[in-house]
């Protein structure tokens, strides 16, 4: 495992910024990325596992399982399933920032162990750690009225099995603007935030299917 916290110290967080970004994340985003160059993925059981037990990280995870099993050829678990099998998941798993100016990041012994648990009860080839998290909601002021921007962070980390290395990982914000006729149909924090999840998810995996080549025959 020590190969696994050597590699999550490499990596930076991209920047929630609101304005500069009106959807999407803006430079700098890694929807997922391997952590060596040629590495090849083979089809095989993934499991996405929520680092984050609150609605939006839960809910997050719940919505990339579901792509994955849409557009990939993986075999992907339910989050039904996991819950079956791993006693009181999802479990809360930090994510430990080290350095103030570049903010990196390593599992703890205790989430290693965690991780181990959860792996031994699930036989999969690739966990996939995922936080869905840092939900923000501003309201901007302009000439139509007022203008909605909801965003959030996303963290990841694919680790292989049997050697136990992360073998890719992600680092995004995602910012989603309300648009002029959902403002006048006065919609709700709930419906702004279910489309944030839904709109990063898509980018997510879409990265994910294109990065792995796992992509269903049309």
């Amino acid at each position: 495992m020590s190969t696994m916290i050597n590699i999550l110290n490499v990596r930076m967080l991209c920047t929630v910024v609101l304005l500069l970004s009106l959807t999407g994340c803006g430079s700098g985003a890694i929807y997922f990325s391997p952590t060596n160059d040629g590495l090849a993925f083979k089809s095989g059981r993934i499991a996405v596992i929520s680092g984050e037990i609150d609605s939006l990280g839960t809910n997050y995870t719940k919505i990339v399982t579901s792509k994955l099993k849409e557009k990939t050829n993986f075999t992907v678990l339910s989050q039904e399933e996991i819950s079956k099998k791993v006693s009181n998941y999802p479990f809360k798993i930090k994510y430990n920032y080290q350095e103030k100016s570049i903010p990196a990041a390593s599992f703890s012994n205790q989430d290693i162990k965690m991780i181990k648990k959860i792996q031994s009860k699930l036989n999969v080839d690739y966990l996939f750690v995922v936080w869905g998290m840092n939900l923000r909601h501003e309201l901007i002021s302009d000439r139509y009225g007022y203008t909605h921007y909801y965003s959030m962070g996303v963290l990841g980390d694919m680790i292989q099995y049997p050697s136990g290395e992360v073998v890719a990982f992600t680092d995004f914000s995602y910012t989603r603007k309300s648009k002029l006729w959902e403002v006048l149909s006065f919609k709700k924090s709930n419906y702004y935030v279910n489309s944030l999840i839904e709109k990063a998810a898509d980018e997510h995996v879409d990265k994910f299917v294109k990065v792995t080549a796992s992509g269903k025959a049309k």
